[in-house]
């Protein structure tokens, strides 16, 4: 093992080094892993220090620290961005209260209650009247899967041609992705 601290004001002597230190350093904050363990072709040493002289963690140990935090923070946003955030989707679904209602059991309004709807056959709310054009769908066994919800509320025209639906649909990718999320909690 190499000494933690060398000689001369805390600088470790060059025949203290060893051969994959890095010479730039103040050594005396070094604390060296025993060479033998370090493969031949490695250009760094391995450290594992602390600043001595402010007691603070030098800038690699923080990077090494912080990357934990880091990977999650951009694990957790590749999730949201790939199924959406139900928060924000509740804010994107404040477009369609005009005419929908999502509360279990909510009454029917313009639009049916789509509390639940996620997975639901199209047109089987009881005691709405839905277009023909929907009817046609439904019978022809259209159900709200995720797919098939992204595409009608992207262009509802596009999927139910003649469908009495006024909404023109929603561009912005991620606020489909956040209102589908939202729609798929209501369960």
């Amino acid at each position: 093992m190499y000494p933690t601290r060398g000689r001369n004001g805390g600088k470790a002597h060059a025949a203290e080094r060893p051969p994959h230190a890095c010479r730039t350093m103040d050594c005396s904050a070094v604390e060296w892993a025993d060479a033998s363990v370090l493969p031949e072709a490695s250009s760094r040493c391995i450290l594992l220090f602390r600043d001595r002289k402010r007691g603070m963690l030098t800038r690699m140990s923080r990077i090494l620290l912080a990357l934990p935090a880091i990977l999650f923070t951009v694990s957790t946003s590749t999730a949201q961005e790939a199924g959406g955030d139900p928060t924000a989707g509740q804010r994107v679904f404040n477009q369609c209260r005009a005419c929908h209602t999502i509360e279990a059991g909510g009454r029917n309004m313009v639009g049916p209650n789509l509390h639940g709807v996620v997975g639901r056959q199209a047109a089987s709310i009881q005691g709405f009247r839905y277009s023909s054009a929907m009817r046609a769908k439904a019978e022809g066994g259209l159900v709200w899967s995720e797919e098939n919800l992204r595409a009608y509320l992207r262009n509802p025209k596009e999927v139910v041609p003649a469908g009495s639906m006024s909404f023109p649909g929603l561009r912005n990718q991620q606020q489909l992705n956040d209102l589908i999320a939202y729609l798929r909690q209501q369960r």
